[in-house]
């Protein structure tokens, strides 16, 4: 599986404001990218990065820093792991808040 290119000084920038904004953890390795790469599908599309919100306030934070970055937000909720995860999700190429990693309950 390869990755799709991205823009590294935007992605940069991105992270920068997100680690600034976020208390949650702030991946963009390559391995917590993949992670969310796979799905049911035969095809793979790996986000920009990816962010687990502890609060409320950390994703008004990061879809905050994503829209000024003009970067689409896919939230992930539709498993309690990423791995459950792996055989429902399309991931486009966008950057992932996984609002089931961290999120405490105050949704």
């Amino acid at each position: 599986m390869s990755l799709q290119p991205v823009d590294r000084a935007a992605a940069d920038a991105l992270r920068a404001d997100l680690l600034r904004t976020v208390d949650g953890p702030v991946r963009f390795d390559t391995a917590s990218r993949a992670m969310w790469s796979a799905d049911a599908s035969n095809y793979r599309r790996v986000p920009i990065g990816v962010v687990a919100p502890r609060d409320v306030a950390d994703v008004e934070a990061a879809v905050s820093v994503c829209r000024t970055h003009d970067v689409p937000v896919l939230p992930g909720v539709v498993a309690t792991t990423p791995e459950d995860a792996q055989a429902a999700l399309d991931v486009l190429h966008a950057f992932v808040c996984d609002l089931a990693a961290e999120l405490k309950q105050d949704v």
